[in-house]
């Protein structure tokens, strides 16, 4: 698993997931904000269809949960990985 470089396409444009697991062959994308939307309504998005035509992989959206203690790290946000 590996943090992803761009990969330009044949038009010039370029795209960037932001992990791609070749070993398991699946590309994850963390995505911020969107409180109204799901991890599955973001991975059904213009980008994420992208993704997997030019990868030819499934693809799964990570939805970071922050922790609300005042005295936990602002780096300690815990991974909610739905399967």
């Amino acid at each position: 698993m590996r943090l992803e470089e761009p990969i330009r396409l044949d038009n010039g444009q370029y795209i960037r997931p932001d992990v791609v697991d070749y070993k398991n062959n699946i590309i994850y994308d963390y995505k911020f904000g969107f409180p109204n939307r799901t991890p599955e309504q973001l991975n059904m998005s213009f980008q994420m269809q992208r993704y997997r035509i030019v990868l030819q992989m499934p693809s799964e959206v990570i939805k970071p949960k922050p922790v609300h203690d005042l005295n936990t790290p602002f780096l300690n946000i815990v991974f909610q990985i739905k399967k």
